[in-house]
């Protein structure tokens, strides 16, 4: 991540590779601190896909989140969506990230787990995503009994994270399908 600041009213995020390595997480969290400590009058900030070659789930998640706590402080996110690679257009297209970003693109059923950005505390609706969306695709093979038991777990992290994070903008997920698993990665 590379955050421009030499127009200081009009930063430009270049958004690079985000993949599982513990070295992208920390670009995130070192991106979300320099974003935190931006004034008020230099958070319309212009978003480019050029240099990225590769947007797992966890940072569309993170992104996410990033960008509505931009407009939470009252700044703007421009989205040039030019710079997006067909790929990685095809699977936030697919996820519902587009589409919550203002992108005239609906969402579709594939191999995403839908983008999402909770507000509040609704059991319902995050059991039936997690039951439906996350569990229920079919992806593993599971007993109802399994099912229900993985989602209350995550039930638990979700209602931790709105309890525990004191989130103006509330929590962030998705998902995406592996084409392979490796227990000895």
């Amino acid at each position: 991540m590379l955050l421009k600041t030499k127009n200081q009213s009009n930063p430009i995020l270049f958004v690079t590779k985000i993949d599982d390595n513990p070295h992208h997480f920390n670009k995130l969290f070192k991106l979300r601190d320099e974003i935190e400590q931006l004034p008020q009058d230099c958070l319309n900030i212009k978003v480019d896909f050029h240099y990225c070659e590769f947007l797992g789930h966890y940072g569309v998640a993170f992104l996410g989140g990033l960008f509505r706590l931009i407009e939470a402080r009252g700044g703007s996110v421009a989205f040039d969506w030019n710079t997006v690679p067909d790929k990685i257009r095809m699977n936030l297209a697919q996820n519902g990230f587009l589409c919550d970003f203002g992108f005239d693109r609906k969402p579709w059923d594939g191999n995403s787990i839908p983008y999402r950005n909770d507000l509040h505390q609704d059991f319902n609706a995050i059991a039936d995503y997690l039951k439906y969306n996350w569990l229920g695709k079919d992806w593993v093979n599971i007993s109802p009994r399994l099912q229900d038991a993985i989602t209350g777990r995550v039930l638990e992290i979700y209602f931790n994270a709105f309890d525990h994070s004191q989130s103006a903008v509330g929590v962030f997920s998705c998902g995406q399908q592996c084409d392979s698993f490796n227990l000895n990665k």
